[in-house]
């Protein structure tokens, strides 16, 4: 019954920190990469002490990003010229999974639910490894893609 209750308590934590559209715009800019607070500020037009506010939300929900390419530097040039490799949802399945594997090898986020985006085959990749991971990946958010 604890573990229940505990599951039951991050779950509320999150859609907390999720039910919030500042939250999401931080959560949004923070998916497009590093930002200096004085940034999101502006961007945000929110002061300082309100963006503190809902950062610690975001961080007491336990929430962080882990932002991967799927294709080596060299697999992208290749693939500008055959598209070989973006529809290759097996081979970028197995990468996501490497790193689900990796997060949960990781004493600071073994314990943490896992959530997955992916966009086009991406998408795709992301919800052929959540059905690889059913017990870590907890959600999956897809703009578009297909399935393998």
């Amino acid at each position: 019954m604890a573990s229940v209750t505990r599951d039951l308590t991050r779950t509320a934590r999150l859609f907390h920190a999720l039910s919030d559209e500042t939250r999401l715009g931080i959560v949004a800019r923070l998916h497009q990469g590093e930002r200096c607070v004085c940034d999101l500020m502006d961007q945000l037009d929110a002061a300082q002490s309100r963006l503190s506010f809902h950062l610690k939300v975001l961080r007491d929900a336990g929430l962080g990003t882990l932002l991967l390419d799927l294709l080596s530097r060299a697999e992208e040039e290749v693939d500008e010229v055959t598209r070989q490799h973006r529809f290759d949802i097996p081979m970028l399945s197995d990468r996501l999974i490497v790193a689900i594997d990796w997060l949960d090898a990781q004493p600071d986020t073994a314990s943490l639910p896992i959530g997955l985006f992916g966009a086009s085959t991406g998408g795709g990749a992301a919800l052929v490894a959540a059905a690889k991971r059913p017990r870590r990946v907890g959600a999956v958010v897809s703009r578009g893609g297909r399935p393998a």
